[in-house]
């Protein structure tokens, strides 16, 4: 059987705990978050880029409070 490399998605290996699962979720929307800022400037569609925004900011928001569960 052939072994598929996914380049674009990063190792999971270090995650062994939902407190390290929250802290790579966070990590990812906060990289979503800088990538769509860096669009919206680029792109005509800056309503629909900047509701996209909010919704990142949304996840940022809720994995914090998320996160204070593990404390």
């Amino acid at each position: 059987m052939e072994k598929f490399s996914v380049k674009s998605l990063p190792s999971l290996d270090h995650v062994k705990t939902a407190a390290d699962a929250v802290n790579f979720a966070l990590g990812f929307e906060k990289e979503t978050l800088l990538y769509f800022q860096g669009l919206r400037d680029s792109l005509k569609e800056g309503e629909v880029i900047d509701e996209i925004i909010n919704d990142e900011r949304s996840h940022i928001k809720w994995l914090h409070k998320f996160k204070e569960t593990f404390k």
